[in-house]
């Protein structure tokens, strides 16, 4: 390409030059055609110079391409570079630990009214498992949760055992979905091996993705679902309350009635059982409210030991019957009497009357 660039420019040159020189010698009076064929000679040259170079023109045109194929390449080679680089990085980032607990024992026994849960996990040793059947209706749980140690890769525990909590417990015939949950709040064991949210999160899973809450102790697991159980030989709602009733009325406390009279309120709570003769009765919004003497004489009734009683209910008792209350002390009740006096006398909350 430089040969004809410079074969052109020459070609040019000359033209003018030998042109100008015949014409110099024709002034002159002088023989110029041989001048004038030099001029149509460089000018031959300099039109195939033109012809055969490419230009500059065309050799920029002609690279651009070029380049931008070149770029082009460069780009697709990166790309395919960055590719691989995550590529590689997903294939040699480790997959995470799922943590599981398998229920394999999920069982009512009927003679100790309880349900027992054991199966296997590989959450750490030590660790604190807190277990529950969750409730129908109005019930949060059909039995009371309770938690157990994690010792060698098993679980168990007993719902309802009745030395375990305040009152008997009784379970009603239903389906009912077994619960777990753990979390690092006060557990050495947990938080030693799994430390916080962050790292528990980037490291493990646990089994049916269960939710993990991140909170200021420490995270939490709740609801791992651990399976159903269904309970056909315990017990009807109806069967479970006159249960229940019967359970009270056999721990029910006969407190003295000068030592209830003494201070009412001392005793507030306290489940208590009387008997006695009823002086006043009334009845309103399915309500009972009445006056019962309590404490028995050769001679009747004595009308001045006398608590007062409400009950959520109607009954059939009239002024002068006879009957059995069962319920939690309120404490004093004030009222005035029909002769203007302010009286004060203890209170009960019955839940029976029979």
């Amino acid at each position: 390409m430089f040969i004809f660039a410079l074969i052109g420019v020459l070609g040019f040159l000359g033209t003018i030059v030998f042109l100008i020189w015949a014409l110099v010698r024709k002034f002159q009076k002088k023989p110029a055609k041989q001048f004038v064929s030099y001029a149509g000679v460089s000018f031959a040259a300099f039109i195939i110079a033109m012809i055969f170079d490419p230009g500059t023109e065309q050799t920029s045109s002609d690279s651009e391409p070029a380049e931008e194929e070149q770029s082009e390449e460069v780009q697709s080679t990166e790309s395919s570079e960055g590719n691989n680089n995550e590529s590689e990085e997903e294939e040699t980032e480790e997959p995470k630990e799922e943590l599981y607990l398998s229920a394999e024992t999920l069982k009512y026994n009927k003679e100790n009214d309880v349900v027992t849960i054991a199966g296997e996990t590989n959450v750490v040793d030590g660790a604190s498992i807190t277990f529950a059947l969750l409730g129908n209706g109005d019930e949060d749980y059909a039995l009371v949760p309770d938690s157990t140690t994690v010792k060698n890769g098993e679980f168990e525990i007993t719902l309802g055992d009745f030395e375990d909590n305040s009152e008997q417990e009784y379970v009603e015939n239903g389906d009912y979905p077994v619960v777990a949950s753990f979390g690092t709040q006060r557990d050495e064991a947990l938080s030693s091996e799994y430390e916080g949210y962050e790292y528990f999160t980037n490291n493990y899973t646990i089994q049916n993705d269960a939710q993990i809450e991140n909170t200021e102790s420490g995270f939490l697991i709740e609801s791992i679902d651990l399976g159903n159980i269904s309970i056909e030989n315990a017990y009807s709602a109806e069967e479970i309350e006159d249960l229940k009733l019967d359970n009270k009325k056999q721990n029910a406390e006969q407190l003295d009635f000068a030592r209830l009279k003494k201070n009412p309120d001392k005793h507030a709570g306290t489940y208590v059982t009387y008997t006695g003769e009823i002086i006043e009765i009334q009845e309103s919004d399915n309500t009972t409210y009445m006056r019962l003497a309590v404490t028995k004489t050769n001679y009747g009734y004595d009308y001045d030991d006398v608590i007062y009683v409400e009950y959520d209910d109607y009954t059939e008792f009239v002024e002068e019957d006879e009957v059995t209350i069962y319920g939690e002390v309120y404490g004093t009740f004030d009222y005035t009497s029909q002769a203007g006096w302010d009286i004060s006398i203890p209170a009960v909350i019955a839940d029976i009357v029979e």
